[in-house]
């Protein structure tokens, strides 16, 4: 993809010509081939994760009353903008903003609610009508889970090789929050994405699974190399806490014995 500069001649582009596309998103002018085949697997997380988008965009309007909207408009007017948020490198909080600093206001209420929601649901909260239907008006998100380590990977019995984990728990998080488990591969084609859930106060939690291309679902030791690991924790009522420190891990393709 190539970036445009646009001067006083040409100060807008947007469309298609041939087989390129010209756009803007977050303010950057971009040029595009498209693509020449489009996948649309419709696998089981891409249709929940519509199906929970659609619902809650329902519940903004048939559930919600207008005083439960007004305060979600107030909520969302509390966050950073796109532009304000900072990250690592002073640019934007997380993923793109870190490489393409924005340039977009503050979100919308509804994208707000949408927001927390959609974090509730996919922490493992259950869906109710609707799941949080009130702004965590003068609610603090929870701090982030510490210190977090690799313990070993190994085999259990018969089971597929896991990978242990420790970590602190944050000491303020609500009875009820959840740690998720973020992995990202660094050599093994594997995106960033969630490969565990687990309740505080776990003694020993690990992961086996990953997702590959097309939402087919291996055992991490079959897909061996490097990964990210990182954790955050959510509330029951859809806060996230900032990410952990990141830890990588090898994973080989086998391991008999355990590895510390």
């Amino acid at each position: 993809m190539a970036r445009i500069s646009l001067g006083e001649v040409l100060q807008n582009i947007a469309g298609s010509v041939g087989e390129h596309t010209y756009g803007c998103w977050k303010g950057v002018n971009y040029l595009r081939q498209k693509a020449v085949t489009i996948s649309n697997p419709c696998s089981l997380v891409q249709s929940s994760v519509r199906a929970a988008l659609t619902a809650i965009s329902r519940m903004w309007y048939a559930d919600l009353t207008a005083s439960q909207r007004a305060l979600w408009n107030e909520y969302a007017q509390g966050l950073k903008s796109a532009s304000e948020q900072v990250g690592p490198n002073g640019n934007g909080g997380a993923g793109t903003l870190q490489v393409i600093p924005g340039d977009g206001g503050v979100m919308s209420g509804f994208n707000a609610f949408v927001k927390v929601n959609i974090t509730a649901i996919f922490a493992g909260f259950p869906m109710i009508s609707p799941p949080v239907p009130d702004a965590p008006m003068g609610i603090d998100a929870p701090n982030a889970p510490t210190n977090l380590y690799l313990h070993s990977y190994c085999h259990i019995g018969a089971n597929p090789c896991r990978v242990i984990l420790h970590w602190d728990d944050p000491v303020d998080a609500p009875v009820g929050s959840v740690i998720r488990v973020w992995t990202l591969s660094l050599d093994a084609g594997v995106h960033r994405q969630i490969v565990q859930l687990w309740p505080l106060a776990t003694s020993a939690p690990y992961f086996i699974l990953v997702k590959a291309a097309l939402g087919a679902v291996h055992n991490v030791e079959d897909l061996p190399g490097h990964y990210h690991v990182q954790i955050d924790c959510v509330s029951p009522n859809g806060l996230k806490s900032p990410p952990s420190n990141v830890i990588t891990v090898e994973v080989t393709p086998t391991c008999d014995a355990c590895v510390p």
